[in-house]
């Protein structure tokens, strides 16, 4: 009599310890606080005053710079269909406007919008350390660009070594 009161304890404590984390299971979704991620203060921006007068700023690539920013890098990777080297890489950026696209790509105006075109072409007019900084600035804010550039550079170097030369040293 005893054992089977004592089993018959234990069965109804089971099932309601069960009963119980079933109710919490559906409690739970029906009336949680729904989380979001936040991104508030998550983005850092770099602001700059340059010395031709032009105010502009950068932060992480939003979707419609890194489809333009995709666009310019496609068009040097196929560029020509020639092998990517450095002296490819070199052209594409400075030889080609290259730099000055990717300048008008990653600034933008403090209010978050696209440069004007007379932005663009005070932009075009920066000075070797200015760009220096914006770039230094774009590879922190964009970490994941840092990696691609430095597969790009190991290609292009790599390339460069496996290319063979002629007996005369050509």
């Amino acid at each position: 009599m005893e054992t089977s009161i004592i089993i018959n304890s234990g069965i109804l404590i089971v099932i309601g310890v069960w009963l119980f984390l079933i109710f919490r299971q559906l409690r739970k979704g029906k009336g949680s606080k729904t989380e979001f991620k936040s991104y508030q203060n998550k983005f850092t921006r770099k602001y700059y005053r340059f010395h031709n007068g032009l105010v502009a700023c950068q932060e992480q690539l939003g979707l419609d710079q890194n489809e333009e920013f995709a666009v310019l890098l496609e068009r040097a990777v196929k560029g020509e269909n020639e092998e990517l080297t450095m002296e490819l890489l070199n052209k594409m950026l400075y030889g080609d406007g290259g730099m000055r696209e990717l300048l008008c790509i990653i600034l933008i105006n403090p209010d978050g919008a696209h440069l004007t075109e007379a932005q663009a072409l005070l932009a075009n007019k920066l000075k070797e350390d200015e760009v220096e900084d914006v770039l230094n600035d774009f590879f922190i804010l964009n970490p994941k660009k840092k990696a691609l550039f430095d597969l790009l550079k190991a290609a292009a170097v790599s390339r460069s070594l496996m290319t063979p030369t002629k007996p005369d040293g050509t």
